[in-house]
């Protein structure tokens, strides 16, 4: 469908594309929101986040990843489908936002996804 970057993975525009062509709300979270608070807003309102994540704790390079709940001591879990052992540890809201993409585009690097009855809730 041309979301394949040789050499280098998916183009970022795969991420806003595919989800809403299953029906799925998809949002930019724009860099002045991408706070921790904002970041627990949207979680316990019923959102997942897909990041995409930038050298650090995650990757050495780029890597997709679903921030999936807050947890109640103020953590947030993951989903990584390159790693089980990373998405059952209990990861700092703030690092992620530290370690995301710094270069990107297709509304990236994190996007705020819902389905359409969550969507406002």
């Amino acid at each position: 469908y041309g979301y394949f970057a040789p050499k280098s993975g998916s183009y970022h525009e795969y991420i806003p594309a595919v989800l809403s062509a299953f029906d799925l709300i998809v949002d930019t979270v724009k860099a002045e929101d991408r706070t921790t608070a904002h970041l627990q807003e949207l979680l316990n309102s019923g959102h997942i986040l897909v990041a995409l994540m930038g050298k650090g704790a995650l990757t050495n390079g780029g890597h997709f990843v679903i921030i999936t709940k807050q947890n109640p001591n103020g953590t947030v879990s993951i989903a990584d489908p390159n790693s089980y052992k990373k998405t059952q540890q209990d990861w700092d809201p703030a690092q992620l936002m530290r370690e995301l993409k710094k270069n990107c585009d297709g509304g990236g690097p994190l996007w705020a996804v819902s389905s359409p009855r969550n969507y406002g809730r």
